[in-house]
């Protein structure tokens, strides 16, 4: 099997279309594992098809030749997948995953409350599915910063962060994207980026490929049948990373720090 260097760009492309066409006609239905809560299943799998939905938004962008407008998608979909990988790996970590939503919501409304849109923070109130918060749990952290996430995932860490970094130096306001529209001697802006060609675009759209793919091996893992799992594993094989991720030494040492801390010796007859 060829190397992922040797994979010419149209490959991928190739491969990204087959694993959205797969996701978007699998009508097959989930059949859970035992321990696998209906929060976790559901939180999960919507993670995963937003990846997908933010995948095939990928492509149309490659398809207009917008290459340097993909990057941030491509950030977005990776963020959603490990996400998604780290919720199907460890089932207490939907309790940071939805603590974390019910602060960033409740943020929201303060906000908009400050200007004094009541109108508007009533409407963005409804939104809300209705699931409370709930205890405080050491995943909160993770939830809530992306790093830390990215620590608690093997393969990831620091090479995870560092790939989501650099998509998103192509995604906020800052010098990276504004050398893309100018070109010096002479000095020159364009309405369009000159500096970012469809090669410089293929180990983003290779991201994209994986995030995909551990997106969708994430739902896998949760059903009982695992219906997929020999071909996601080939996918990961062709594009030489792992199918799923696992829980890092260090998550599990948080871990048991955290159990430590709420431990309680048993009361004295």
């Amino acid at each position: 099997m060829s190397s992922v260097a040797d994979l010419p760009g149209t490959e991928w492309e190739r491969i990204l279309k087959l694993l959205l066409d797969r996701w978007e006609e699998n009508d097959q239905g989930f059949s859970g594992r035992k321990g696998v809560s209906t929060p976790q299943a559901l939180g999960t799998f919507a993670l995963a098809a937003h990846t997908h939905r933010l995948a095939r938004s990928v492509l149309a962008l490659r398809d207009l030749e917008m290459y340097l407008e993909s990057v941030p998608l491509t950030r977005e979909a990776f963020q959603f997948a490990l996400t998604a990988q780290w919720i199907a790996q460890y089932q207490p970590a939907v309790s940071g995953f939805i603590n974390e939503s019910s602060r960033q919501h409740n943020a929201t409304i303060k906000t908009i409350l400050e200007t004094g849109w009541k109108g508007a923070a009533d409407s963005e109130d409804s939104r809300q599915l209705g699931t409370p918060a709930r205890g405080k749990s050491f995943t909160d952290q993770s939830a809530r910063n992306f790093s830390q996430l990215c620590d608690d995932l093997q393969p990831g860490g620091t090479e995870a962060y560092a790939i989501y970094r650099i998509m998103s130096s192509y995604t906020h306001p800052g010098y990276r994207v504004v050398d893309q529209y100018i070109k010096d001697d002479p000095l020159l802006g364009f309405t369009y980026p000159t500096n970012f060609n469809k090669e410089d675009s293929l180990p983003w759209l290779h991201v994209t490929c994986i995030s995909v793919v551990w997106a969708a091996r994430a739902v896998d893992m949760l059903d009982r049948e695992h219906p997929n799992r020999a071909e996601l594993r080939t996918f990961a094989k062709t594009l030489g990373v792992r199918p799923e991720l696992q829980l890092s030494a260090a998550f599990k040492q948080r871990e048991q720090a955290a159990r430590r801390a709420k431990w309680k010796p048993p009361r004295q007859p």
